[in-house]
C-alpha cells in the first residue's frame, strides 16, 4: 500500500459539526450548552474516522486489532449516547424529580422471619422546582426505543449488543471464562456492526444529511466484498 499511516488526515471537524448541527440547535433552551455537545460529537466523529481508516487499511498485531475495535465501539457508543441525550432532553422525555437526597441513616439490624433486616432512612429535601434526573446510556437508549424514534427494528438489536460490548470499558469486568477477555470479545464483525449502527443513526431523519454529508460518513459503510 502506497499510503502511509502518517499521511492520512481525517476530515475537518467543521465538516462534522455541520452534520451534527442539523440535529443540534444552538438556540435550544431545553438542553444545556448544546453547542458544546455538538462540538464534542464532532471531535469524536473525526476520531472515529481515523480509527476506522487505520483499522481497515493497515496491518496490526492480533491484540492491537481487537483493542482498536474496542476503542472504536466505545467512541461510537459515546457519540450515540450524546445524540440520544440531546433527543431525550430536547423532546421533553427526560425524567424529572423535585426531591434531593440529603442524608441516609443506617438503622440497627434486627431479626425478621429468620432473616437479618436493616432499615435505611432517607432524608430528602423538596426542591422549589423539578430538575432533570441523571440518565444512563442504557436508560436513554431504551427511551429512544420506547418512543420508536427509528423505524428499523434491526437498529435496536444492534444497539443492545453494542451497549453490552461497551461495558468492556471497565477492565475489571472479567469472567471465569477466558473467552470473555477483551482479546476474545471483539471481532471484525463487531467493527462492521458498530459502523452500520452509527451509519443508520447519522443518515436517519434525525440529521437529514445532505448528499455531501452522506459522503462524509461513507467510511462507515461496509464494502460489498468485505467479510
Amino acid at each position: 500500500m502506497s499510503e502511509k499511516p502518517s499521511e492520512f488526515r481525517p476530515c475537518n471537524v467543521d465538516s462534522y459539526r455541520g452534520l451534527v448541527c442539523r440535529l443540534v440547535d444552538h438556540r435550544s433552551t431545553s438542553v444545556p450548552r448544546p453547542m458544546n455537545i455538538a462540538s464534542n460529537i464532532s471531535y469524536s466523529l473525526q476520531y472515529v474516522e481515523f480509527l476506522s481508516t487505520y483499522y481497515r487499511k493497515y496491518d496490526h498485531h492480533f491484540t492491537i486489532d481487537a483493542l482498536l475495535v474496542k476503542d472504536f465501539i466505545i467512541v461510537c457508543c459515546g457519540i450515540l449516547e450524546a445524540v440520544f441525550y440531546y433527543v431525550v432532553k430536547s423532546r421533553g422525555w427526560a425524567r424529572t424529580t423535585d426531591l434531593e437526597l440529603i442524608k441516609v441513616s443506617k438503622g440497627n439490624p434486627f431479626e425478621h422471619g429468620g432473616d437479618k433486616i436493616i432499615i435505611h432512612t432517607h432524608m430528602l429535601r423538596v426542591l422549589p422546582e423539578p430538575v432533570f434526573e441523571q440518565m444512563t446510556f442504557d436508560q436513554m437508549a431504551k427511551k429512544v426505543e420506547s418512543k420508536r424514534v427509528f423505524n428499523d427494528s434491526g437498529l435496536y438489536q444492534k444497539l443492545a449488543k453494542m451497549r453490552k460490548l461497551r461495558n468492556h470499558i471497565h477492565l475489571q469486568s472479567t469472567s471465569q471464562d477466558f473467552t470473555k477477555t477483551d482479546f476474545n470479545a471483539f471481532s471484525r464483525a463487531d467493527f462492521w456492526e458498530m459502523s452500520e449502527l452509527l451509519w443508520l443513526v447519522l443518515s436517519s431523519h434525525l440529521f437529514n444529511p445532505t448528499s455531501e454529508q452522506l459522503e462524509l460518513i461513507a467510511f462507515l459503510k461496509k464494502p460489498a466484498a468485505t467479510s
